[in-house]
């Protein structure tokens, strides 16, 4: 049976790991730390390891190394999931040897569908892709390049070039996708097939894309999905053709009519699969919070849980769990993760949005980041909870890795399902 190892050193990201992808009938293994997934990895050698780097007593990069600097584990597919996107620590991961770099929060069916495609093997040539001629510039980590890229999915790109640099090459790729888009794309990739310039043929390499930041992937599954607007884009930008593939029918009108209705029916099962895939994700975001609030048996258990949500779920930086003091009216803290100051005790008014969200009882993504007071912690998002005994409370994130238009209705409707059960938890421990 394939075998997926999750590395993490939160068990609620390691559990919706698990939920994720138990549909897949895959044999799913867990670890904490290095110390125990690297013997495991050796042992057992999964197909796939899906691993945050950041562990408590190892680097993950350097376990990325070992792995794959060992013939016996070198095959050993590895996808980094970690919530930094700074530059130069992408890079390193890349350098490591890890096979794709994705960054947390995963809030919808992208780790899912990853871990599908390197388990499935599928070739990237499998995907829907774009005719087109934009220059590009790449560096091989020994020098920079300018290049004309042909085609383009959301996975991979073909690169034109005249002496094609040998497969497994890993490449940083920049380049900007033409209008109404004009986004600059900044990527790294693996070549996996380098093709020789022949009679009549261009030469050139087809790259796997390692790491591609969210927005370029929307950009790219939006472009690859809409004929029409790619038509448009390739007609005001006349330096920048392109067009979507399409499939090759038979000129026999009654195969053609054949190849359409079973065309059809293709897109509406995979259709009906994004929407099963999609209603699964979201079952398991609601069913892991709840899983993990029920096996809490103390009060601070039922804070970690809520401070390591915010975390995992909502990629924050820094985050609070506040008790409203009824003497002062303010907000204390009973709980942070990453607090500029942990020694203090931190006390903000209760004011404006903070005010508002206990008062209608409804999770706030305010229009702009709200410092009630000129010393106090920012408030990002604000997320309100009653206990049973009518003690009321705020969980809220002052600094995230996503921007604040990025919260969708699926977002602020699990953060409304958190802090409802929230409340009932800490009542049990009084």
């Amino acid at each position: 049976m394939t075998r997926i190892l999750l590395v993490d050193a939160s068990r609620l990201s390691r559990r919706l790991g698990s939920m994720l992808l138990d549909w897949m009938g895959v044999e799913l293994m867990e670890a904490s730390t290095g110390e125990a997934a690297l013997p495991l990895i050796r042992a057992e050698k999964p197909e796939l390891v899906i691993m945050d780097p950041a562990l408590p007593d190892m680097d993950g990069l350097e376990i990325c190394r070992q792995i794959k600097k060992d013939p016996a584990t070198q095959q050993v597919k590895i996808i980094l999931l970690s919530a930094c996107r700074d530059e130069q620590k992408i890079r390193e991961a890349i350098a490591a040897g890890c096979d794709e770099y994705l960054t947390k929060p995963l809030h919808d069916e992208t780790l899912v569908l990853r871990a599908k495609s390197w388990l499935h093997n599928e070739e990237i040539r499998q995907f829907p892709r774009i005719k087109l001629s934009l220059q590009i510039s790449f560096e091989d980590f020994k020098g920079i390049f300018f290049e004309y890229a042909r085609n383009i999915s959301q996975v991979g790109v073909f690169i034109e070039m005249r002496q094609p640099v040998a497969e497994g090459t890993r490449l940083r790729l920049l380049f900007s996708l033409p209008p109404p888009y004009d986004h600059p794309v900044q990527a790294f990739a693996q070549v996996i097939h380098s093709i020789p310039e022949g009679l009549g043929r261009a030469g050139g390499v087809g790259a796997r894309f390692l790491y591609l930041d969210d927005e370029s992937k929307q950009i790219l599954e939006s472009m690859t999905q809409d004929h029409d607007s790619a038509q448009e884009a390739a007609s005001v930008f006349s330096q920048v053709s392109y067009q979507q593939d399409e499939p090759l029918f038979s000129e026999n009108s009654a195969e053609l009519a054949q190849q359409a209705i079973l065309h059809d029916e293709l897109s509406n099962l995979q259709t009906s699969f994004d929407h099963l895939l999609s209603s699964h994700v979201h079952r398991c975001l609601r069913e892991v919070i709840w899983e993990n609030i029920c096996q809490a048996n103390s009060r601070e258990a039922v804070i970690h849980l809520a401070m390591d949500a915010m975390e995992q779920l909502w990629g924050a930086l820094s985050c609070h769990v506040w008790r409203k003091d009824e003497t002062s009216q303010d907000l204390v803290s009973i709980g942070s993760r990453n607090n500029i100051r942990p020694d203090q005790e931190l006390r903000v008014p209760l004011t404006g949005p903070l005010a508002q969200s206990l008062d209608e009882n409804m999770v706030l993504i305010p229009a702009q980041i709200w410092q009630p007071a000129p010393s106090s912690p920012v408030f990002f998002a604000i997320i309100p909870y009653r206990e049973e005994t009518n003690e009321l409370g705020l969980l809220s994130i002052q600094e995230s890795c996503r921007h604040q238009d990025a919260f969708r209705a699926q977002d602020l409707a699990l953060m409304t399902f958190l802090g409802h059960h929230l409340g009932p938890a800490l009542s049990r421990f009084k």
